[in-house]
């Protein structure tokens, strides 16, 4: 660790801070480049006001509503989490601001678009892989999450501002560099084994303001984000629209191993039905998704916090893999054509479906057919010179760079669940319906419905145009265009 620079740090007054309307301050809604960084464009004048006049060395900032205090680790002190470590009854956990356990910091230096990530202490596996996923995307979205002017400022003046898709708003999140380490000095949360690369522990801690504390973003914590309750599933999805703005859905795998089982059953393992199978079905469509630049992972659940091993063939179990290409190749039979070409007398091509996938986890690599050590490659090898002659694969079998292949059908029995987001492209526009629920209950305990109204009188009065509203009424607003 290097020594910490010797430079004051104050905290900014609170009456100093300009009041939003969000229920923490440092949170503002987007309404045009300006108003998100307006907090960070505030903290940097004031910080360069009190610059000292003999060294001209301004202060770092300490951002009062998300405090360098073991508060922000968690939400109730009666129960501390696992992740927070003990020492003489007291907490073990310190701040540290980049500068001082990195000799060059920077939001990125890895030229793959995401690092190796180091495992921490506190359990959200699920948010990590989903910011390496969106880091490996080909358009570079993280960095669209970082909305600062000027790249150093956070080396500068400690601070720096991310932002994040909430309800139906982009939401500037503006907080200090400080970072939470134990007394090993192995961080809380989750970082590029790089220490130069602080975009993780950035884009965690700015994430674990927004929805008030670290704890929020433990796998354990029965609150979940989003009112996840807590499954991984359904928060990386979540977290997904967070980071994108975009659009993401769920496939259950063993779910389509069923309907599968089920397809062969029926067609009683007829070739010519098999273009039609579930499977094919569904490779069809991650071809499309592919095209379409959708980011993609993969993993295999298992509901059990401490089950993160890794299974006989190399996966580890609880963490996402990085769908980063997609092909298929013809394999002919003896005497036949290369790859992709036209099938033979002797007999048709057999089509393998490959899927390129990335671990950044520092292990879980594929031990199983067509792994980097596999002897399928040399057994076919006009199989890896067509993938190495193809530069949409980015052909490699080193490992160094944690990626692996492995056939579309050993990738549907050993994982079981797909993600796949949309990404929408910058000038896309949304229509949203905002509305309030008046009523004494929204999608909770059933309400008496009110009593019928009496029959008219003989006096030809209607006593229902003057019903008052039943319960569950939904008043809408009229729609609104909301722009990504």
């Amino acid at each position: 660790m290097t020594a910490t620079p010797k430079r004051r740090v104050v905290s900014r007054p609170a009456q100093r801070i300009v009041l939003v309307p969000m229920p923490q301050r440092g949170l503002t809604f987007e309404s045009s480049a300006s108003s998100a960084l307006a907090v960070e464009d505030e903290v940097i004048q004031w910080l360069s006001s009190q610059a000292d006049d003999s060294t001209g060395c301004v202060p770092l900032y300490e951002d009062p509503d998300f405090a360098a205090e073991v508060s922000s680790l968690y939400f109730d002190p009666s129960k501390l989490p696992d992740y927070v470590p003990q020492q003489s009854g007291e907490s073990g956990v310190h701040w540290y601001r980049p500068t001082e356990f990195s000799e060059d910091p920077d939001y990125f230096k890895s030229s793959s678009g995401c690092g190796v990530l180091r495992e921490g202490l506190l359990n959200d596996a699920w948010l990590l892989g989903v910011f390496a996923a969106v880091a490996l995307h080909p358009d570079n979205l993280v960095e669209n999450l970082f909305v600062s002017e000027s790249l150093h400022a956070f080396k500068q003046f400690g601070v720096f501002t991310c932002r994040f898709y909430k309800d139906d708003h982009w939401v500037s999140v503006t907080t200090d560099t400080r970072v939470p380490y134990s007394t090993e000095l192995q961080p809380e949360d989750k970082a590029s084994a790089n220490k130069n690369e602080v975009f993780i522990p950035f884009l965690e801690k700015a994430y674990a303001k927004l929805h008030g504390s670290y704890q929020a973003l433990d796998e354990k914590y029965g609150g979940g984000v989003g009112g996840s309750a807590g499954t991984s599933s359904g928060r990386i999805l979540e977290a997904f629209l967070d980071c994108t703005g975009g659009s993401a859905h769920r496939v259950d795998l063993q779910l389509e191993r069923v309907k599968q089982l089920q397809f062969d059953q029926a067609t009683a393992g007829d070739p010519a039905a098999a273009a039609s199978s579930p499977s094919m079905l569904l490779w069809k469509q991650l071809l499309r998704y592919k095209r379409r630049k959708c980011i993609l992972t993969t993993q295999l659940r298992q509901l059990s916090f401490n089950a993160h091993d890794v299974t006989a063939m190399g996966i580890v179990k609880n963490r996402q893999y990085i769908i980063q290409h997609v092909t298929e190749l013809g394999l002919p039979s003896a005497g036949g054509s290369g790859p992709g070409g036209s099938s033979n007398q002797q007999g048709a091509e057999e089509m393998l479906r490959f899927v390129k996938l990335k671990t950044v986890w520092g292990r879980g690599m594929w031990k199983g057919e067509w792994s980097n050590d596999d002897s399928k490659w040399e057994e076919h090898a006009q199989i890896e010179q067509a993938m190495r002659s193809d530069p949409r694969c980015e052909f490699s079998r080193s490992g160094h760079d944690g990626c692996f292949w492995m056939l579309w059908e050993d990738l549907l029995d050993t994982f079981t669940e797909l993600f796949v987001v949309h990404v929408f492209p910058p000038d896309a526009r949304q229509y949203s319906v905002r509305g309030d629920w008046v009523g004494t209950s929204a999608a909770g305990a059933f309400v008496k419905a009110p009593s019928p109204a009496p029959p008219p009188t003989a006096g030809g009065d209607d006593h229902h145009h003057n019903a008052p509203h039943s319960p569950g009424h939904l008043s809408r607003s009229k729609e609104m265009p909301i722009e990504k």
